[in-house]
């Protein structure tokens, strides 16, 4: 009979055995299936790196033609008021010429 239970004693050790190893390859599983959606959010995170990258690339060419207009419209205005400068010389001469003409005739 000490035989009778021993042999009891190790059938259900297995069955218990059998059951943990049962479990634990169901929480692999489980665990597999969270590692491949974690892959899928970190493949989804990159494409949105890789859109927000092409975003900031856009912006940053947006911005490099504004400085471009903004400095071709300074040396515009100052060109402009260089002119005008000018201008404003060239009429304070022709008043001293017309005063000059006024007082002689």
């Amino acid at each position: 009979m000490p035989r009778l239970l021993l042999t009891r004693q190790v059938k259900t050790a297995m069955t218990e055995i059998n059951a943990s190893i049962d479990r634990l390859g169901l929480k692999i599983d489980g665990l597999g299936d969270k590692v491949d959606g974690l892959t899928v959010q970190v493949g989804t995170l990159g494409d949105k790196v890789d859109d927000l990258a092409v975003q900031v690339g856009t912006l940053t060419e947006g911005i490099t033609r504004l400085e471009r207009i903004v400095e071709a419209l300074a040396a515009d205005t100052k060109e402009q008021h260089e002119i005008a400068r000018s201008q404003s010389e060239n009429v304070a001469e022709l008043i001293k010429l017309a005063t000059a003409l006024a007082v002689r005739g």
